[in-house]
């Protein structure tokens, strides 16, 4: 398409990144952002490639290609001037990944990197809770993966490219004109300089964006961007220890099972925001749950369970109930046994009448013995 059918061009403050200037526009009636490359991203840029991301959408299944649409912003169209490439149309991310943001209360999209405290001037603004992180880092990874498992590189997997909502239950790529697939690369692997020197040399891979993930998530769970040595010891005081220690493998690029980021996700997507920080909420264990390839629909809300009985009675369904009686109180007094020294004689007492009335008996019987034999 051509740069002149964009109609209500407007420069977003905000949107202004390294290597492009953002828009507000329409086309074709619909609401878009135009991204305007810069002149050096332009004369390295592959438009072929770029094409062919762009199309690479258009082929996937549809339920695919809506998850992909829930999850990231995957651009629509080239924006051109005269046949030159000048930059892409991409979708405005949902309305839940906005929120106002400090010191102008300007609405702005929400990057992950919102979620630590930190101080502007002399203002502290305070950071998202520990379980909101990891419910946040657990949906970016699962989107990180659902890439791997399409045959996708995300490329430039950083804080600044993830979105997510105040709570972190849900995630959002941007910056998708740069990720790496079939089609090809569309520019040369981007990563910013703090994380170069953290990966010297390193090729884009899918080991290479979990490190960079990792870091992301040491840097989120520690409030500390600064760091370039993760400390086990203090994160080991925020997140399970398990975790905390695959983290750490991997941001130090040692060999990790990534079956086990999978895993990590799956927990902290299912159970984070209602759960201890640091204690898995499962006596038995941590539970695995593997990720769907895309969202599930929300799971029934169970019944409450049946009231407690006393032991042994069991319960007994409301229509099946019989009515009690009354229950009486007895006075105090006989609720205590009399001691047994009181009870001694009036038991005497009973066998002495009756053995009385037991002779008396026998002597008038004996007597009309007598009386019949004379």
């Amino acid at each position: 398409m051509e740069l002149a059918q964009l109609r209500d061009r407007e420069r977003l403050g905000w949107g202004d990144a390294g290597n492009s200037t953002m828009w507000s526009c329409a086309y074709a009636g619909m609401h878009y952002v135009y991204k305007e490359y810069s002149e050096e991203f332009r004369a390295e840029a592959d438009q072929h490639a770029l094409g062919g991301l762009i199309g690479w959408r258009d082929a996937l299944p549809p339920e695919v290609r809506r998850h992909l649409d829930r999850v990231a912003s995957w651009p629509r169209y080239r924006v051109r001037h005269n046949g030159m490439l000048l930059g892409v149309l991409i979708p405005r991310a949902p309305h839940q990944f906005f929120r106002p943001t400090y010191p102008d209360g300007q609405i702005r999209p929400n990057v992950i990197a919102n979620l630590v405290s930190r101080r502007i001037n002399d203002t502290v603004i305070a950071g998202a809770t520990v379980p909101m992180k990891q419910n946040a880092i657990g949906n970016a990874t699962d989107i990180l993966l659902w890439f791997h498992r399409q045959d996708v590189l995300v490329n430039d997997v950083r804080e600044l490219n993830i979105l997510c909502t105040e709570s972190g239950s849900e995630a959002y790529f941007v910056d998708c004109d740069v990720m790496i697939g079939p089609w090809g690369a569309v520019g040369p692997p981007a990563a910013p300089g703090y994380l170069q020197s953290l990966l010297p040399s390193a090729k884009p891979s899918r080991q290479l964006e979990l490190v960079k993930l990792a870091w992301v998530a040491v840097w989120l769970l520690l409030d500390d961007f600064s760091l370039q040595s993760v400390p086990l010891a203090r994160l080991t005081t925020v997140i399970n220890a398990a975790d905390a220690t695959l983290i750490a493998q991997t941001a130090n690029r040692e060999p990790v099972d990534l079956e086990n980021w999978r895993r990590l996700a799956g927990r902290w997507i299912k159970w984070t925001a209602r759960a201890t920080v640091g204690v898995t909420p499962m006596s038995t264990g941590p539970q695995v749950v593997t990720p769907s390839a895309w969202p599930l629909p929300p799971t029934k809300v169970m019944p409450p369970a049946a009231p407690s009985s006393p032991a042994g009675t069991g319960w007994v369904p409301a229509p099946y109930k019989r009515p009690r009686a009354p229950a009486r109180t007895a006075p105090r007094a006989t609720l205590t046994p009399q001691p047994v020294e009181e009870r001694r004689p009036k038991i005497v007492a009973l066998w002495t009448v009756g053995g009385a009335a037991t002779a008396v008996v026998l002597m008038v019987v004996l007597m009309l013995l007598q009386k019949g034999f004379s």
